[in-house]
């Protein structure tokens, strides 16, 4: 057996949060930086998906001239919530980053199905498990199921892992992975 230690990076941090829709522990690092440089231009979490894709499309700290955007771009950087970019009259910076890293996210559940469908909705961001009853009968098959979703499973207390996750592999940020890294965000500063 694996310990849930050995699956996450030492600056880890775990805190239990109401996010899609469940309840999980999640393995997080807050990024000191930009939680103090958003403290300190009174920006919070940025949770709108069209935001996140204007953002996405400017460089960070590099400054795009405003002149060398649509007009349709101007306005959705317009839009964009104060401190999320420095904008003179003549360019723009992209300033606001990725506020936290989620290493790992465990949902508790009384069936494999169920655990299996709610850890499923973290699938496109972070590694994940599920934690059923110490109790749980059909250890077999929920074995069989977590392995083949690459979900992690752990029975009774979750100390120790029964079948360690596939390792997530995120690829390029999107907008969608982004957007819940900024809810994470949110509701560890609620």
């Amino acid at each position: 057996m694996k310990s849930f230690q050995a699956l996450v990076p030492d600056d880890s941090v775990r805190s239990r949060i109401e996010i899609l829709g469940t309840s999980a522990t999640v393995w997080h690092h807050v990024d000191a930086a930009e939680d103090r440089r958003r403290e300190a231009v009174g920006l919070g979490a940025i949770v709108e998906a069209s935001q996140l894709d204007t953002l996405l499309s400017l460089p960070v700290g590099m400054p795009v001239p405003l002149a060398a955007l649509t007009a349709s771009e101007r306005r959705r950087v317009a839009r964009l919530p104060a401190g999320a970019t420095v904008r003179t009259q003549a360019d723009v910076v992209r300033a606001a980053v990725t506020p936290v890293r989620v290493d790992l996210v465990l949902v508790h559940a009384r069936s494999w199905r169920t655990g299996l469908e709610r850890v499923g909705r973290f699938a496109p961001f972070t590694a994940r498990v599920m934690c059923l009853p110490a109790n749980f009968a059909d250890r077999d098959l929920a074995r069989t199921h977590a392995r083949r979703f690459g979900v992690g499973l752990a029975f009774g207390s979750a100390i120790d892992l029964d079948v360690p996750p596939a390792p997530f592999r995120p690829g390029r940020i999107t907008s969608a992975r982004w957007r819940f890294k900024e809810r994470v965000y949110a509701r560890l500063r609620a």
